[in-house]
């Protein structure tokens, strides 16, 4: 992940060139809930217009614009309205089930569609009003074969996802599927005062797919449970503690109240029982209610008595022709009491489908392998490799040709300059790339160079940053491939020279040091502050230099800084990209996961794994800040739903940096190495963020014409997201080919090599010159200007080698025994004990 010169602010900011580092939608609103009872049903992702039981229409979603919807309120002609349900969201679309808005509004729709993405939901605003001590939920649900993914499917929930014993993990969770499988099992989840995730599967009893199925659950108050399937009883077990209804939250059906897991399919007949109903009640229950349909005064007369009937949720809405964007009375049929109540229902004309393999959202179904052969994918993915490496040669061979010993090449006006203070920048980000690549004639070559000419008395001023995570990286990176004690020489040599930086009041170091004369100075763009990602990605090299040297003042002042750091303990978790290199205090207020913020995340999570998991307050720092971004920063595009991560200025500035996109990968790999295990419900939900978040990056490059991703993107109502009028170049940035790399490395699944192969050829067919590689200056063209006259770096130490890990089978790399600085050099980790470690980032927070 590479944070680089150039990068932007966002558009409504200053619009200044940075130094170097780097809900609304109008939905199908329905329901007024009175206290009683209703019906609905639950389509997602699917019109079922070919089941018998579903009349084959178009569901009113459909018509609506997509995103978050917006509250909705009873007419000033019903005040006897008390509550409402919601639908949030947006819907994916399919081929061929587009109508004219007149045709649509004379159809009777009896379930309204939530996306295949989970963010389309239904939510009762009566918080609480749907639990009980005895309680039973009752569906029928259709599970969409058309998505088998090995994920937990929702049914209902009126709690978040979690074990931790809280009031928001009171209540019930009624799914589909055990986690990460696609075994059909029925699962029911609640809390009580040990624990917030007791769990009951229905064993071999399974729900299909394609075909209507009644699912029954009942909870007593000790904790007993029953499932039942088609109204046979599945499983049960006996109450270990008091179970604890949910008091505060509101029933969802299609996820869990925190978003996560959605159903796909239909759920329709819901209903909720004040009681928990034995065998034969369960059994009637399902007779009397049918998809679609349900016989109230039957249910109150054989299966419950009527104050019992918490909620049966029915949607039976009628419209009247009304031209697009208007409002159209929606009559719900009445309850139990013989009321009907109406509410106001906003529509509007649907824009075109998007093209094909677009608008998933924030849960997305991946496209389809290349290959569903293993041998032939493996074939496919060496030949892609080749591909890559191929590039790399050509990179490599403009650089020796026109700008060896420099620290960039010119790719244009094919010769060299020295930008980041002479040291060979490009020949030493390079080594370990050459070397995973088995470039090994180069590799030699280069090292020849550094040995007979690589010297730091004749550099002056650089940055700090850069030049530790690029040349003091890329130095160790190929001392621990190589085993050379060369590339550790020089890197000892260039370390003593950086240590100086570190000499200030609060141990936070100064972003810029003469390496002649080992002194540290102030950026004076920052106003003499210590920028975030800076001062936090400075540790794994540091920590590795000290471990092989033996010099445990290496580590000792980068350790330092995430001493002061972890002590601050900001709100949510989240920093601002100041701190004061005199006191260590925050020096500001915007919060970032782009640049200038990114890889301080991305460290605090790799180094307390590079230190064997046992610096516990690294690993606690980690989670409460992506837990801060989760409730304060991560948002979904309109109309796809598309999962982002915005920045916080004062106010939300719905923006993400290309750089944002390091953290799918990091997230994964968080999710991976969580303590608590990969079925815990952080780690669970960090995997699915991070693939969501993954796709949006994804989307960045294949929406645009020349399917290259710019600087940032400004989200926008309607249109999902737009380049940055200001940044529409893209400068061969790495954070997406690293985060589908690790995707890919961690979960096997072909879809992330099959979307970095699209990246990378899209780099080649516009990023080639005669010479090398250069960035585009607008990704919005797909003629017109040649490449910039400049190839990063990083392309050659970052891009090119993530694209060809995820291609190369057997690439030897293994992420749970080594971490990648935050300029993919691979350091192994160095273990639980040594002089790397920080006694006091072992100790817990208070």
């Amino acid at each position: 992940m590479r944070r680089s010169r150039g990068s932007l602010d966002g558009e409504g900011d200053d619009k200044s060139v940075r130094s170097e580092r780097r809900r609304e939608t109008s939905g199908l609103a329905v329901l007024p809930l009175v206290a009683a009872v209703f019906m609905f049903g639950v389509l997602v992702g699917s019109t079922m217009g070919n089941d018998p039981h579903v009349a084959p229409v178009e569901s009113p979603m459909r018509r609506s614009l997509r995103g978050d919807a917006a509250s909705l309120r009873p007419r000033p002609s019903s005040p006897q309205v008390q509550a409402l349900v919601e639908t949030k969201g947006a819907l994916v679309e399919t081929k061929g089930l587009w109508e004219s808005s007149a045709e649509f509004a004379t159809r009777r729709v009896q379930s309204f569609e939530s996306k295949l993405d989970g963010a389309t939901f239904a939510e009762s605003t009566v918080a609480g009003a749907l639990d009980a001590a005895d309680v039973t939920v009752a569906a029928w649900v259709y599970l969409d074969g058309r998505d088998r993914s090995p994920t937990i499917k929702t049914i209902a929930s009126n709690r978040a996802t979690g074990c931790d014993a809280s009031l928001e993990r009171d209540g019930y969770a009624l799914a589909i599927n055990e986690w990460e499988t696609a075994d059909g099992q029925l699962t029911l989840e609640w809390g009580d005062g040990d624990t917030g995730c007791r769990k009951l599967g229905s064993g071999a009893a399974r729900v299909p797919y394609d075909a209507w199925t009644h699912v029954a659950a009942t909870l007593s108050a000790g904790g007993a449970a029953a499932l039942y399937v088609d109204a046979r009883l599945a499983a049960r077990t006996a109450g270990v503690a008091r179970r604890s209804p949910q008091a505060a939250a509101s029933l969802r059906v299609g996820q869990y109240v925190d978003g996560l897991y959605p159903f796909v399919g239909n759920v329709s007949a819901l209903a909720v029982v004040g009681a928990a109903l034995e065998p034969e009640a369960v059994s009637r229950l399902a007779r009397h209610t049918a998809p679609g349909q349900v016989d109230v005064a039957a249910l109150a007369r054989e299966v419950v008595a009527d104050s019992l009937l918490l909620g049966v949720f029915e949607l039976e809405t009628t419209t009247t022709s009304s031209p697009p964007s208007s409002t159209t009375e929606v009559v719900v049929l009445a309850d139990a009491r013989g009321r009907e109540r109406s509410v106001a229902l906003a529509y509007h004309a649907p824009p075109p489908p998007p093209p094909p393999g677009r608008g998933y959202g924030f849960f997305a179904l991946p496209e389809a392998s290349s290959s569903s052969d293993a041998s032939e994918a493996e074939a496919t993915a060496r030949t892609r490799a080749a591909a890559v490496k191929a590039a790399m040669q050509h990179a490599w061979a403009g650089y020796k040709a026109y700008a060896w010993g420099r620290d960039e090449l010119k790719p244009a006006s094919k010769r060299g300059h020295d930008n980041w203070g002479g040291m060979g920048v490009t020949l030493v980000d390079s080594l370990d790339t050459l070397w995973l690549m088995g470039m090994r004639a180069e590799f030699d070559e280069a090292k020849e160079w550094v040995r007979s000419s690589l010297a730091f008395d004749r550099t002056g001023e650089v940055s700090v940053f850069e030049t530790t995570i690029r040349e003091l990286g890329g130095l160790l990176a190929a001392f621990d491939l190589s085993g050379d004690q060369l590339f550790l020489d020089k890197a000892d040599d260039l370390g003593r020279r950086l240590a100086g930086a570190f000499d200030t009041p609060s141990g936070v170091p100064r972003g810029s040091l003469d390496l002649r004369e080992g002194r540290g100075r102030d950026v004076a763009w920052t106003s003499g502050n210590a920028v975030l990602a800076e001062l936090g990605s400075l540790q794994i090299e540091f920590r590795y230099l000290a471990a092989k040297t033996g010099n445990p003042e290496y580590a000792r002042k980068a350790n330092r800084v995430f001493e002061v750091a972890v002590d601050l303990r900001p709100p949510d978790g989240l920093y601002p990209i100041y701190l004061s290199p005199t006191s260590g205090r925050i020096a500001g207020r915007k919060i970032t996961f782009g640049a200038l913020g990114d890889s301080f995340y991305e460290y605090l999570l790799k180094t307390w794994l590079q230190g064997g998991r046992v610096e516990t307050r690294l690993r606690e720092t980690y989670d409460a800040a992506i837990d801060g971004m989760v409730r304060k920063l991560l948002q979904r595009s309109e109309p796809s739903g598309l999962a982002y991560v915005a920045d916080l200025d004062g106010g939300l500035v719905k923006k993400m940096d290309h750089l944002v996109c390091f953290l799918p990968g990091t997230m994964a790999l968080g999710a991976y190495t969580d303590p608590r295990g990969l079925d815990s419900p952080r780690a669970r939900r960090d995997l699915e963020i991070a693939k969501a978040l993954a796709h949006t990056c994804f989307e960045m490059y294949d929406r645009m014409p020349s399917k290259l991703a710019p600087e940032f993107v400004s989200f926008r109502a309607g249109a999902d997201f737009v380049p940055a009028a200001s940044a529409p170049f893209y400068i061969l940035r790495p954070e997406t080919a690293e985060s589908l790399f690790v995707l890919h490395h961690l979960t096997r699944d072909p879809l992330y090599r099959d979307r970095s192969w699209k990246i990378f050829e899209a780099i080649n067919a516009h990023c080639k010159t005669a010479a090398g590689f250069g960035s585009i200056p607008d990704v919005r063209q797909t003629r017109g200007r040649p490449p910039d006259d400049r190839m990063e770096s990083f392309f050659l130490a970052e891009t090119l080698k993530y694209l060809f890990l995820i291609q190369q089978p057997d690439n030897g790399i293994d992420l749970l025994d080594l971490v990648f600085n935050t300029e993919a050099h691979p350091l192994r980790i160095l273990g639980d004990s040594g002089i790397h470690l920080s006694d006091r980032l072992k100790k817990k927070s208070r």
